[in-house]
């Protein structure tokens, strides 16, 4: 039987990935309240299963979300009891235990959250609230990465000096003056984040202007670019960063 007053969208995924539903719900109606309990041990299982396949079940959407060998184990009676209700199940990864399941008419692979994300929007008749470049980017990193890829500010920073680095390698710039520039910022007092990151897009933008092309017009190709590519191609370049020693994450973090 079909739920009366069905309203917002249900997520599902393992529990370490509450953090990542938790941001997105200031950006879509997401009504799992699972994403706010805690860890397991915290969890009154018994008062908290008839709560969550109530708002499966009273869900529109569905979004399940699974990385790499994750086994959804409660989350199939999550995805049962939205299908029993009516909801529209977006996949995203590969739940091996719903098997011939991935014929229904109501389950809807998708290759990214960020993908999802869109297609639950267009179903609720919404607009995104932003398609800004830098939210898109950093949906990307999550997609790719998870989100403790996106939120270590310093991982951060060694992806921004590769990047700077393959920039001069391109100009030319010998690496005697890359040692040489790099010694003189480091004897110098630090400074601030944001006004770092805003010198960093500043010079950038000067040198687009110098070289003759806009950077919004770069940005948009380069996201077009990463987006045509599978995922698994930017596992494996983060997978050589990782074995190179120039990478904080392992690529483990998210599976804890």
């Amino acid at each position: 039987m079909q739920a009366e007053n069905r309203a917002g969208v249900y997520v599902v995924s393992k529990i370490r990935h509450a953090p990542m539903w938790r941001d997105l719900q200031t950006r879509l109606p997401i009504i799992s309240s699972w994403i706010n309990d805690g860890r397991p041990d915290e969890i009154d299982f018994s008062e908290a299963w008839p709560r969550y396949l109530r708002e499966a079940t009273n869900s529109i959407a569905m979004i399940v979300y699974v990385e790499g060998e994750d086994d959804l184990k409660g989350g199939m009676l999550e995805i049962g009891a939205g299908l029993a209700g009516g909801s529209t199940v977006y996949v995203v990864g590969n739940v091996r235990q719903l098997v011939t399941a991935k014929l229904h008419d109501r389950i809807i692979l998708t290759p990214t959250i960020t993908e999802a994300v869109t297609a639950v929007y267009a179903m609720l008749d919404q607009v995104p609230p932003s398609n800004d470049p830098q939210q898109r980017i950093g949906s990307w990193v999550v997609d790719v990465y998870g989100m403790a890829s996106l939120l270590d500010l310093m991982e951060r920073g060694y992806r921004c000096i590769e990047e700077v680095l393959e920039l001069g390698q391109v100009l030319g710039v010998p690496p005697s003056m890359v040692s040489t520039i790099m010694n003189r910022v480091y004897k110098r007092p630090v400074g601030d984040l944001r006004q770092e990151v805003s010198g960093v897009v500043l010079t950038a933008m000067a040198l687009a202007e110098a070289a003759g092309f806009r950077v919004d017009d770069v940005v948009a190709d380069e996201l077009h670019r990463i987006h045509s590519l599978p995922r698994e191609f930017f596992v494996a370049k983060h997978q050589e960063k990782v074995i190179a020693g120039t990478s904080r994450l392992t690529g483990e973090e998210n599976r804890a």
